[in-house]
């Protein structure tokens, strides 16, 4: 297992159990988007080969329809490339590399920027447009904070891991 490591100073480092913790949530979601990119296929092998379902056809346009399964394709591949990003992230963090920890660190700072952004173009700032906006700050600014703590930062800076 590498969750050893010598820090530039010499001393010995230990993966902390936040990184291990976020590299799991990783790992679930690269999971999961492999399960939805496996279904976007499903989906749009279904409709290729049956046709579209009676019941969409007076809700839809035709050539909404029609666009229908390429779609779902595309939205499948995109979910298989964030997958192996989500993949490759999880491994970094339980390796011990920094790049990991820095695009992480950048699209949470893009996360909340988008969250912002998201909450002031929706315009209406009721109870629960606050609080999901609250949360969705909040949380990404927890696991920046975490990412910058000293200990943290230490183990992605460690070398000769084991």
């Amino acid at each position: 297992m590498t969750d050893v490591g010598v820090s530039p100073y010499g001393r010995t480092c230990r993966r902390p159990l936040g990184v291990t913790i976020l590299a799991a949530l990783e790992i679930i979601w690269g999971i999961l988007l492999v399960i939805a990119a496996l279904g976007m296929f499903a989906a749009a092998g279904m409709i290729a080969y049956d046709g579209v379902p009676p019941e969409l056809m007076d809700m839809v346009s035709p050539d909404v329809l029609q666009a229908l399964p390429m779609t779902w394709v595309v939205m499948g591949i995109m979910f298989m490339v964030f997958a192996i990003i989500y993949f490759a992230l999880a491994w970094g963090f339980l390796k011990g590399r920094n790049w990991s920890r820095a695009i992480v660190m950048i699209l949470l700072i893009l996360s909340i920027i988008s969250s912002i952004l998201g909450a002031i173009m929706y315009g209406s700032m009721n109870t629960d447009t606050l609080v999901s906006l609250g949360i969705s700050i909040i949380i990404p600014i927890i696991i920046l904070w975490y990412l910058a703590l000293n200990h943290v930062a230490n183990w992605f800076h460690c070398r000769e891991r084991r």
